[in-house]
Parts: C-alpha cells; sequence; structure tokens
C-alpha cells in the first residue's frame, strides 16, 4: 500500500484537481449482511477542478477510463439484450458541473481588497491562491468574466457541510467587520 500524496501540504493539494468517491451502494438495503450479489453498485463521484481543468474534458477522461477497462458504458440502464450480450456494463451519468475560477493575488481588484482589509485590521489577511470548494455564483463570474474573491468568515473547524455543521459568534462578528472594510472600500477608483 502506498500512500497517495499530491502536493507538499493541503494547500498545496488544493492546486490540484481530485477525483474522490463519495458514496458507494448497491442494490441490496438490507440491515443484515447477505451472501448475495446485488443487482447493481453504483459509485458516486465527486470532481474537484481547478482554474486549469474542464470539466466536461475530465468526465470524458473518467468514461474513457471505464470503458478501456472493458466496459460497455451507457448514459441509461441497459436493456435485457444488452445484459445477456455483454459481460461489463456501466451506466455513466454526469451533472453539468461548473469549472473552477480563480482572480490571480496580484490583480488590482484583489491588491484593493487586501489593502482595504490591512487597513481595517492593521494586519495583512492570509491570502490563498486556490480554496476547495464550490460556490453558486461561479457561473456568473465566468460568464461576465470579472474578477471575484472568495473571502470566507467561518472558523476553521465547522464541519462545513457535516453533521453538527456550526459558526462561532465571533466568526459572525468577525465577518460582519469584513463585510463593512469591504462595503465601504471603492474599487473603482
Amino acid at each position: 500500500f502506498q500512500q497517495e500524496s499530491v502536493g507538499e501540504n493541503y494547500q498545496e493539494s488544493l492546486q490540484y484537481p481530485s477525483l474522490n468517491v463519495r458514496q458507494i451502494e448497491t442494490s441490496w438495503k438490507g440491515k443484515a449482511l447477505k451472501t448475495i450479489i446485488p443487482e447493481y453498485a453504483t459509485a458516486h463521484l465527486d470532481i474537484r477542478l481547478v482554474e486549469e481543468t474542464d470539466g466536461k474534458i475530465q468526465l470524458e477522461k473518467i468514461k474513457n477510463h471505464i470503458k478501456g477497462q472493458g466496459y460497455l458504458v451507457l448514459d441509461r440502464a441497459p436493456t435485457d439484450k444488452e445484459r445477456l450480450s455483454y459481460d461489463k456494463i456501466a451506466t455513466f451519468k454526469a451533472n453539468s458541473g461548473v469549472n473552477a475560477f480563480r482572480t490571480a493575488l496580484n490583480d488590482p481588484f484583489g491588491e484593493k481588497l487586501r489593502s482595504a482589509l490591512t487597513n481595517y485590521f492593521g494586519k495583512e489577511p492570509v491570502s490563498i491562491r486556490t480554496m476547495g470548494g464550490t460556490v453558486p455564483i461561479i457561473p456568473a463570474i465566468n460568464e461576465l468574466d470579472i474578477p471575484a474573491i472568495i473571502v470566507p468568515m467561518v472558523n476553521m473547524d465547522n464541519n462545513q457541510h457535516n453533521p453538527n455543521e456550526n459558526i462561532r459568534i465571533g466568526n459572525i462578528r468577525q465577518g460582519i467587520k469584513i463585510c463593512l472594510a469591504i462595503l465601504n472600500t471603492s474599487f473603482n477608483e
């Protein structure tokens, strides 16, 4: 077993795309264990993109990899005839997803924002080139081709998108101050 590693640390690893297996399920839903071959097995995958990767191309690479393993790849459930004709069948369904965005750290918009936050708080904010995650506004950012920066306001251990998701009161207060600093800054000068 070889430990998989991309990048020297967590932040560096976020600069690369990733393929995550979110869930594996089968047609067997009972509580007891059974020694049966299930009718189907489904793997739910998640692709984390970076600005240099195109989601459609990544989906094609996955589909081609499955085909390369000898599978008939369909976008629907197989027919009875296909089940009798092929040993290996995979149904491949994907949603459109959204490509990542990145505004360069030295972009004038970023410089202005960093300066505003530094002036307001008396110290320079932490600036990270790429963060993991997808936000709903990305399609508009990409379509309008405008600079955009994510300004997180939650505590690092907030269990985002998990059970017991939380935010500390101090982070809410800090977030309000960050919003005030940003909203009181003119970005058009």
